[in-house]
């Protein structure tokens, strides 16, 4: 089970990883902005979120391939033929499927948001040496506190962008202004940590925060030659807590934000949900493990890509239940942070179940 486990995290871990971190280290290197030594630094930070998928699947892929090999060579038969009850048998491979899911738990909830600051944090800095790396043609950036930002597209080399278009957002993140150019020119300070954008041919219009998108509702303003803009870089920098959107926060910093909402009078329940998940994820290895043992015995399979197949069908399954039960978080009476376990409960039920039905055979 253990060499296994190894084999199939690396496997799981090595594609989650170059999925994940693959469109900066493209953007980098196509800009030239780093090293090689620079994108593996980032590669072994971006390890830990692929982690946290890679660990559930590799413990389910392990636990059908190990005991479907097993169950296909009859050892299963021969254990119990020799006195050994099924449960006895599978007490180890539960036991390393409780360990698995503590270390996932550590990970999803300190290890995993706090590599996401640092790859963060790591890009941002690059950028303020080449500042065209922090705004990507041909997606809305929204990054930026108070701004929505598209540009059609850029020339790294010359710090230069095309087709700028410039949302400025109130307090709600709400459009009060709508800003287009035809080019600009960017630069940065490094020491003030901001961007400042010189910006050719504009125009602006003023917008009715409350129906930002009605034609009707949008005054026509002025058209410039050139129009300054200063982005201050700081919140997408800074070490400072306030510096990290949720995903980059770790679940005790979260915890200690849902106590100084609930002191407020605000029910937290965003943050709840968050922490909650990034525990289910972290237990469903055990999940998995306990659903995996019987399914894998009752298929008699020993080829390693019916079994990795079937890990993937029972991972979406999973992943599935855990968007509905995601959904839930915009209702605080429904108590969606205990609902977000739902796929964890689920599987090991029908895990329980089928070991059940299979201990009586």
């Amino acid at each position: 089970m253990v060499s296994t486990l190894l084999v199939t995290l690396a496997v799981f871990t090595f594609v989650l990883c170059v999925g994940n971190i693959l469109k900066d280290i493209l953007m980098l290197l196509v800009n030239e902005s780093v090293d090689l030594t620079s994108v593996l630094a980032l590669i072994l930070l971006a390890m830990p979120y692929a982690l946290s998928f890679g660990l559930p699947l590799a413990m389910l892929a392990t636990t059908i391939l190990v005991l479907g090999r097993l169950s296909a060579d009859s050892e299963l038969n021969a254990a119990r033929a020799c006195g050994v009850s099924l449960y006895r048998f599978i007490i180890p491979i539960l036991m390393l499927g409780v360990l698995v899911s503590f270390i996932s738990i550590y990970i999803n909830s300190d290890l995993a948001p706090n590599c996401r600051y640092l790859i963060r944090k790591f890009v941002v800095n690059v950028g303020l040496n080449q500042p065209s790396v922090l705004l990507e043609e041909g997606r809305l950036i929204t990054d930026i506190p108070g701004y929505r930002i598209f540009i059609e597209k850029k020339d790294a080399g010359k710090n230069e962008i095309e087709g700028v278009y410039l949302w400025i957002l109130n307090d709600r993140g709400r459009p009060t202004q709508s800003i287009r150019a035809r080019r600009g020119i960017i630069s940065a300070d490094q020491e003030r940590q901001k961007m400042f954008i010189q910006l050719f041919e504009v125009r602006m219009d003023s917008r009715d925060p409350d129906h930002p998108h009605d034609p009707a509702k949008i005054r026509t303003g002025v058209y410039a030659k050139r129009y300054p803009l200063d982005l201050d870089l700081k919140y997408l920098v800074g070490d400072n807590p306030e510096g990290r959107d949720l995903k980059q926060t770790s679940s005790w910093n979260l915890l200690a934000e849902a106590e100084e909402l609930k002191a407020e009078g605000v029910h937290p329940t965003p943050l709840l949900v968050e922490i909650q998940k990034r525990f289910s994820m972290g237990a469903a290895c055990f999940a998995f493990t306990l659903i995996g043992i019987p399914l894998s015995i009752r298929t008699h399979r020993r080829e390693t890509t019916a079994g990795v197949l079937m890990a993937f069908l029972l991972a979406i399954i999973y992943y599935l239940l855990l968007v509905v039960a995601e959904g839930f978080k915009k209702s605080p009476h429904l108590l969606p942070e205990l609902i977000i376990w739902m796929p964890n409960l689920i599987f090991e039920a029908v895990g329980i179940l089928l070991l059940w039905r299979e201990s009586k055979t």
